[in-house]
């Protein structure tokens, strides 16, 4: 099984060899430091139900926001990647989420020669793959792939359980994507290559996808690429996220500290009105005492 390093407890979930409707798999937690996993883990029997929710955990906490630490570690390896196609280096500049997403989406489709693809991000709660940008796909297709278990026969899924690259040349030939062949055949792709977003820290946010016509396997050098721009796009996606963070932090004080002010503002208001009516009674009480002793007087 390959050791997988992340920003915090990431296990690594890999389905094994097993009968009926059990599934065995090997659960081995990752220390905090994202140090190489230890050698030891624990082997279990349990069922598909079991098996499906693990998994999903394990892909929920691979995706865990990012400690300041690393988002530093991450800025010091984009300013590496000077030496990047064009193309690439553009990820870097894009000025939020969406935009790196559309990037990264037309050069994928570019250095594969694709006419088609999407990119998919993992939604946190659930642990599914979630399409967030795509081109020159169907509606159906769309509404079909839509929500994405990790668990299942789909290139993007196993692309995200290997965290490594899925090829499948021909749908018709492979056996795990059986349940997709109809929708595939309706969208007219013929071979589908996915591709997970892993940043320089070994975070997992994503798939990007392409599909193709007819049967194809791209190049090692076309492979290659894909996974460099999904390791520059995943830098920028967090950096874009972590910066999101900190506007929003920043935006949630200042408003906080608006909403105190007005709340002070407005308790001076009321204390001013309660000094305002004091005096108004202290004004009334002198004057009544005023007459009092003029009448005193003039009694006299």
């Amino acid at each position: 099984m390959r050791a997988f390093r992340g920003e915090s407890e990431i296990p690594q979930v890999r389905a094994l060899a097993g009968k009926g409707s059990a599934k065995r798999y090997l659960h081995r937690p990752g220390p905090d430091n994202g140090a190489p996993l230890p050698h030891q883990g624990e082997v279990r029997f349990v069922t598909r139900d079991h098996y499906e929710r693990d998994a999903v955990e394990a892909v929920s906490r691979a995706v865990t926001s990012t400690s300041l630490s690393r988002i530093v570690a991450l800025l010091a390896a984009s300013k590496r990647c000077q030496h990047a196609e064009p193309a690439c280096q553009q990820l870097r500049t894009c000025p939020d989420v969406q935009s790196v997403l559309d990037r990264l989406l037309r050069h994928a489709l570019e250095v594969t020669n694709a006419d088609r693809g999407d990119v998919q991000l993992v939604d946190r709660p659930t642990g599914s793959l979630l399409i967030k940008a795509q081109s020159g796909l169907h509606e159906e297709f769309l509404r079909f792939f839509a929500c994405i278990r990790v668990i299942g026969g789909s290139a993007c899924a196993r692309a995200l359980r290997d965290i490594g690259p899925a090829v499948i040349e021909d749908v018709d030939s492979d056996e795990e994507f059986a349940p997709y062949r109809e929708i595939a055949h309706c969208e007219g792709f013929r071979a589908v290559v996915s591709i997970p977003l892993v940043s320089t820290i070994r975070t997992v946010v994503g798939v990007v996808s392409t599909h193709f016509p007819m049967c194809h396997r791209p190049s090692d050098s076309q492979l290659s690429a894909l996974i460099e721009a999904g390791r520059l796009a995943t830098n920028a996606i967090i950096l874009r996220r972590a910066q999101s963070r900190v506007i929003g932090d920043v935006l949630t004080d200042s408003a906080i500290v608006v909403a105190e002010t007005i709340r002070a503002v407005s308790e001076s208001e009321r204390r001013i009105k309660q000094a305002d009516l004091v005096l108004e009674k202290t004004d009334q009480l002198l004057r009544v005492s005023h007459l009092a002793i003029r009448r005193s007087k003039l009694s006299r």
